[in-house]
């Protein structure tokens, strides 16, 4: 009996039922140390034979093994491997694909999780199924745990097959085209008043060199075709790698690249078919914009492309699904939103073949008085829509939870109640006094960076551009009670500080009047950084982040590195290595805020230590030079 126990505990690993019975979770991998590249199965059973699903999802957590992360950015594909009796071969089905994020500086409590809606592969995951994660680094590595989330109802589009059409990694360029691995598809399709065909196709571009850095670097066209009939055209391309939540990261995480960044999930590219497909056999093609490869670079697309066919419910309503919380949240995911005393955000999808043209909200601080609000515009079937939702009264709110709920969609209550609510919990926002000054030194190309401080509602109340090379400056900003953010940008996202490019380092800090930091924003920010705060609100009671007495920055540090610390006379600034010798010695005569700039770009590559000594203290820090 024991053994049979053990086995069964083997075969069905953390496998959790809801106490209300709606919701399943299936977890096939707990912490896998991928070390190398190669495959990482897990055969798992899932209990799901007769019971339907309206959505399942796959969550996908990334994290360090104990020794630390990869320094590189590698592809990483969540695979489900369907054997066919019918055809006696084994399919590997593509569920999800994520770029590790450039990693060096990662310990192994850190975390970060991609979530994947692959409701439709539910008719696969049945019974004993082999899911696979596929590491393509060389060099260990990272873990990885897959949970499986099932839950239970009626579809509005019930999922009946897939179709494979093209998988694997395919050069761009060369002399023989890339066409000729993406030949044309013949699919017979049972065409009924009912019948729904979308199109996925994941698609990241990899490798760099010659003309134009094609594949990773250059933007080019997909175009797909059915019936020999251009339909869809699509620029295989992310232009937001500077907004990375993963940020900043010890590589060139800011750079845009053919459909990925470092550290983010792979979004696929959907397309709806049937309208233009008939009964019977149909020609399925997708075409790549042309381009020569002069330079033999090694260059390639890696390509899953699938059909889903679906039986539409005709009777079902208006379903959305409240899907995230984007702000307030503090889970790691969307620290560019957070912490903000602003508008709340949520992400919501529309899980019916129904437009969606409103959805009344009613939200606030769990425990409060909650605000009900009604958005308007347009969601089309099966499409998401971040939506910022109207301002609320803090008043009373303290660290805790934020709740959201739609009560109605199009006017009428939504028939699907499970998908409508959602809780996060949240950090409070700092309170800084009334008058606060923006210390600013520029780097090389001061040009390219913005400072502004805005209203709630997105107003400019104090703004500064147009910075010379290297140029220093102190401004004063003063403000009545109420929330606001500080916003700086740079037009060429990449920051004031990044050491991939020779623009030099800026430096930027808020601080009280008296000169006291507030908060010292990084230098390797990418596109912008928002920095949300209160002014005699009664959201927090803090005046300032903690600041060590010794402060370094930017740190870690590429080059220069700024130390500031307020002395109370006559004293020294030592730099040394982490063995205690003694690099180069400073001395201080002035009593009050002392500045002094270090100069470390010709330095190894380490850690190394600061110590001030005065008349009436000894202080040390750390500073990292990479």
């Amino acid at each position: 009996m024991k053994r049979l126990l053990s086995a069964l505990l083997c075969l069905f690993p953390l496998v959790m039922l809801a106490g209300n019975g709606d919701t399943l979770q299936v977890r096939s991998h707990d912490r896998v140390h991928m070390n190398w590249y190669g495959n990482f199965d897990k055969k798992i059973f899932f209990p799901t034979a007769g019971k339907s699903f309206q959505r399942v999802k796959m969550h996908y957590t990334l994290g360090c093994p104990d020794q630390g992360c990869s320094d590189w950015d590698y592809t990483v594909q969540a695979i489900l491997r369907h054997y066919s009796e019918e055809l006696d071969t084994t399919f590997d089905l593509e569920l999800g694909r994520l770029i590790t994020p450039y990693a060096a500086d990662k310990t192994k409590t850190w975390t970060f999780t991609y979530t994947y809606d692959i409701t439709e592969f539910a008719l696969l995951l049945k019974d004993s199924v082999t899911i696979r994660s596929h590491f393509s680094g060389y060099q260990d590595g990272f873990t990885c745990t897959i949970d499986f989330e099932f839950i239970e109802g009626e579809p509005a589009l019930n999922c009946t097959d897939i179709i494979p059409l093209w998988s694997g990694g395919f050069p761009y360029g060369n002399q023989k085209g890339i066409e000729e691995y993406l030949a044309a598809k013949k699919v017979d399709l049972n065409k009924q008043s009912n019948t729904r065909v979308k199109m996925r196709v994941t698609q990241t571009g990899h490798g760099f060199g010659g003309n134009e850095n094609c594949a990773e670097f250059c933007a080019k066209e997909h175009y797909v075709k059915v019936n020999g009939v251009q339909r869809y055209k699509t620029l295989v391309w992310k232009d937001n790698c500077g907004s990375n939540a993963i940020y900043p990261q010890p590589g060139t995480w800011l750079y845009d690249r053919a459909n990925w960044c470092p550290g983010e999930a792979v979004n696929p590219y959907d397309y709806w078919l049937e309208s233009f497909m008939v009964d019977g056999e149909n020609t399925i093609d997708l075409d790549m914009q042309p381009f020569t490869n002069i330079n033999n670079s090694s260059n390639s697309y890696i390509i899953n492309a699938y059909l889903f066919v679906y039986e539409e419910n005709t009777s079902a309503t208006a379903d959305v699904a409240l899907e995230e919380i984007i702000a307030p949240n503090r889970k790691n995911n969307f620290v560019r939103f957070n912490p903000t005393c602003g508008l709340p955000k949520v992400r919501v999808k529309n899980t019916s073949m129904k437009k969606t043209e409103s959805i009344t909200f009613k939200y606030g601080v769990k425990g409060g008085n909650l605000n009900t609000w009604t958005w308007t515009g347009e969601i089309m079937p099966y499409e998401s829509k971040e939506i910022e939702l109207a301002f609320f009264d803090w008043s009373g709110a303290s660290v805790g939870e934020f709740v959201v709920s739609m009560e109605a969609v199009n006017g009428s209550p939504d028939a699907n109640a499970f998908n409508n609510s959602l809780e996060s919990g949240f950090e409070l926002t700092p309170q800084y006094p009334g008058d606060i000054q923006i210390w600013f030194k520029a780097n090389t190309k001061g040009n390219e960076t913005t400072l502004s401080v805005h209203e709630l509602d997105g107003r400019v109340i104090w703004s500064r551009s147009n910075f010379s090379s290297n140029q220093s400056t102190k401004d004063t900003v003063r403000l009545v009670d109420g929330c606001y953010y500080f916003k700086i940008t740079d037009s060429e996202r990449n920051g004031i500080s990044f050491w991939a490019i020779p623009d030099g380092t800026g430096t930027l800090s808020l601080r009280q009047m008296s000169g006291q930091i507030i908060r010292v924003i990084p230098g390797d920010f990418g596109t912008e950084f928002v920095q949300y705060f209160t002014v005699g609100h009664p959201l927090g009671t803090e005046e300032a982040r903690a600041i060590p007495e010794l402060l370094l920055y930017p740190n870690p540090t590429q080059g220069t590195v700024t130390l500031e610390i307020t002395a109370q006379g006559s004293g020294s600034i030592r730099l040394m290595d982490m063995q205690g010798r003694i690099i180069e010695t400073r001395a201080i005569l002035e009593t009050g805020l002392v500045q002094s700039e270090w100069d470390l770009s010709g330095f190894i590559p380490g850690i190394y230590l600061m110590e001030y000594q005065g008349p009436d203290r000894r202080v040390v820090q750390k500073v990292v030079v990479e």
